[in-house]
């Protein structure tokens, strides 16, 4: 393998690494017990909600029915129905969650969604729970749902970019009950590329290290099976 190979390789867990912080980050933004005790009082009137979503989504950004007019609507209710439920029951598996989301992303680019359609999604469905919980809806679980649409779009955006999580070495439910301490990562701050920047000059030093280590160890090598007439013969010509 060449050096170049070897950067390569090692660049290239190196960004996996800092995609899984990522999604860890915003996982652990999230009060997962709360959001499902939330999501499971909508379940029996699901399909009213998705329903009144929609109403919202149409009155208040009305570009969004053109968008979704040459499809049947009551298939996309009942496929947003799924989703959501799906969505919901793997927040604690990550991995799985990403992968779905990234494929629904896939499916979904034939409506020509672009990035700012997922914050329309997002407001109206905020809007919707606000409406169906009344005085149950607090600041509390509104931020909790942003938080999780924030996931949602956030994957969805970087399955349209190609990325793909490769690891499954991120958090559990379990490691996340276990603690009551929320992480805010610097996504995409100047410290976050800064960090990137840093990681990788470091892999970079580390290779050159390593190669320079290995043609010294070989030079001597070479010169210790050389015999003094050879070695004399060598200096003469440096």
């Amino acid at each position: 393998m060449t050096f170049v190979q070897i950067f390569l390789f090692q660049f290239k867990n190196t960004i996996i690494i800092f995609k899984l912080i990522y999604i860890k980050g915003l996982i652990m933004k999230m009060n997962l017990i709360l959001i499902r005790e939330c999501f499971d009082l909508t379940k029996p009137i699901l399909d009213q909600i998705i329903h009144r979503f929609y109403e919202n989504l149409f009155h208040d950004f009305p570009v969004s029915a053109n968008l979704l007019s040459p499809y049947d609507l009551t298939k996309q209710k009942n496929t947003l129905m799924n989703t959501m439920v799906t969505i919901i029951d793997n927040l604690d598996k990550p991995k799985i969650l990403t992968k779905f989301l990234i494929e629904l992303e896939n499916k979904v680019s034939k409506f020509g969604i672009e990035d700012f359609h997922y914050d329309w999604i997002s407001q109206s469905f905020l809007k919707t729970f606000s409406q169906f919980l009344g005085r149950s809806w607090s600041n509390e679980l509104n931020q909790e749902w942003v938080n999780v649409f924030q996931f949602i779009s956030q994957i969805m955006k970087q399955g349209a970019a190609g990325i793909m999580i490769e690891s499954e070495n991120i958090t559990t439910q379990q490691e996340l009950n276990s603690s009551n301490v929320k992480i805010e990562m610097p996504y995409l701050t100047e410290e976050f590329k800064s960090g990137i920047k840093s990681a990788v000059k470091a892999l970079v030093l580390k290779q050159i290290k390593v190669e320079v280590e290995k043609y010294l160890k070989e030079e001597l090598n070479e010169i210790s099976r050389m015999t003094p007439e050879e070695l004399i013969t060598m200096a003469t010509h440096v």
